[in-house]
């Protein structure tokens, strides 16, 4: 790695609990200084110019802010360098996140830094901005307190700049991915078609089975004579007869049997196909490019991203359409994600046990103990940091309240990691319309320790939006 000129500041060097095996990180938005950060084995400072301090296998939370009007931005397992496009699953996130720190910071074209403008952040109407932010919601929320953003575009581009300076900085070679001969698998998960519809996984249709929902799944094998595609759901959206909806796989089109279609030279391929043959590096699978061009049937302008996590061994691709353009018909708002991974290296998740829910309200923040067993939610008062010991005497059975979590009743199915990244509408038993946006972004091996994030929420049909009605974080204890 080329070596980043770099003098910590006191806050970094004065970071708690740093021992002799601590290794040296980076944010990068460009890099960033003033942003805190707390590891998990207690390290915890302000970076500078993107450094901050961790030891090895920690996961590492960072805020914008200090107090109790700190933004959460993410957590995420600590690694060489990080960027809000490696910190989030959805792309509207990435691409908020990134407003956000750009409208929070001033920028140092010289030193091409970030500079966290900390006398903003004490402005009282900031900090009260700050308590009430949700990234779905930054325009609506901005717009109330009378915070300037830059566009989705500026983002964008700023993104792509970002990451140029990763592959001109970060310019290790080191084999950190080899999937040659493993048998791969995508996982796609539409969040909004090409005509500004949202997507949910339909709950009320699980029991049809023609009925995939928004995630699509193709399995793989590249090999140094071509590729191995075998049969699997697939990942063709939507029916010209229209008995498919744009955000609904159609099953039909499914793969049924094997094929092996023979590649001499992957040179010319992109991503993953280009390196791995002779194994990928970080910098091979990572990258943030905006698109504006005519591909011959349509002219395309949007965002395609992909990042790589050394530690789950993850690789994460987004694409997003980046809006009104005068070349593109239609609001041009289209988003999905897919996962890509070695089929034997993902395990199933398990929800029972103990978990800490934490809600968040405008002005107060609520604790709770889950207690998940059999199938069944039970809760009780989180007291003194702990959680009572299990019985039912101790807890009540809120089952009703987590009809969102449409696993618990799925037995017939095992969950993994990417069912966590779903967006879900579901009717409770007045026939009420709810809905639900998940995510969750593994920080270790186990892929079982991240943040659950659940955001229930309002659509509005007209503008297909969502508003926040309540934020809770799950934790497994």
């Amino acid at each position: 790695m080329k070596k980043i000129s770099l003098v910590l500041s006191t806050a970094l060097l004065l970071a708690t609990n740093v021992i002799a095996s601590t290794s040296v990180g980076y944010f990068v938005d460009a890099p960033i200084t003033g942003i805190q950060y707390k590891t998990s084995s207690g390290v915890q400072g302000e970076t500078s110019k993107g450094a901050y301090i961790y030891n090895r296998g920690d996961s590492v939370d960072f805020y914008l802010g200090t107090g109790s009007n700190a933004f959460h931005l993410a957590a995420v397992s600590a690694e060489e360098w990080v960027s809000p496009n490696s910190m989030t699953v959805k792309p509207t996130l990435t691409i908020n996140m990134t407003r956000l720190l750009l409208a929070m910071s001033e920028f140092d074209p010289v030193e091409n830094e970030l500079i966290v403008d900390q006398h903003k952040l004490k402005q009282v109407h900031v900090q009260s901005f700050l308590s009430e932010l949700n990234l779905f919601e930054l325009d609506a929320v901005a717009k109330h307190y009378s915070i300037e953003l830059p566009t989705v575009g500026e983002a964008a581009s700023h993104l792509q700049s970002s990451y140029e300076y990763i592959k001109n900085t970060f310019t290790s070679k080191d084999i950190v991915y080899s999937p040659k001969d493993k048998e791969l698998r995508d996982i796609l998960i539409k969040t909004r078609d090409s005509n500004n519809t949202l997507c949910f996984y339909d709950l009320s249709k699980t029991s049809s089975p023609e009925y995939i929902g928004p995630i699509g799944k193709t399995t793989y094998k590249i090999t140094g004579k071509g590729i191995y595609e075998y049969p699997d759901y697939g990942d063709r959206y939507g029916s010209k007869d229209k008995k498919v909806a744009n955000c609904d796989i159609d099953i039909r089109a499914r793969k049924k049997n094997e094929e092996f279609h023979p590649v001499s030279d992957f040179s010319g391929w992109s991503g993953l196909f280009a390196c791995a043959i002779k194994g990928c590096s970080r910098t091979d699978l990572s990258g943030y490019v905006v698109e504006d061009y005519n591909s011959g049937s349509s002219y395309k302008y949007r965002a395609n991203a992909i990042s790589f996590n050394p530690t789950t061994q993850i690789l994460l691709n987004k694409k997003q359409g980046l809006g009104e353009h005068e070349k593109v018909f239609g609001p041009n708002n289209e988003e999905i994600i897919w996962f890509t991974f070695a089929a034997d290296d993902i395990s199933p998740l398990s929800f029972d046990g103990q978990w800490q829910e934490k809600k968040i309200h405008k002005n107060s923040t609520q604790y709770r103990c889950l207690k998940i067993k059999n199938n069944e939610v039970w809760a009780t008062d989180f007291k003194d940091k702990r959680c009572s010991k299990w019985s039912v005497s101790n807890y009540n059975n809120v089952s009703n309240q987590f009809k969102d979590m449409w696993w618990l009743n799925n037995l017939n199915e095992s969950l993994y990691f990417y069912h966590l990244n779903m967006p879900v509408m579901w009717q409770d038993e007045q026939g009420t319309q709810h809905y639900t946006t998940w995510e969750y972004l593994p920080v270790s091996k186990k892929l079982n320790d991240g943040i659950v994030y659940r955001y229930q929420q309002i659509l509005d049909e007209d503008t297909q939006s969502l508003l926040t009605s309540q934020i809770s974080e799950l934790t497994k204890l």
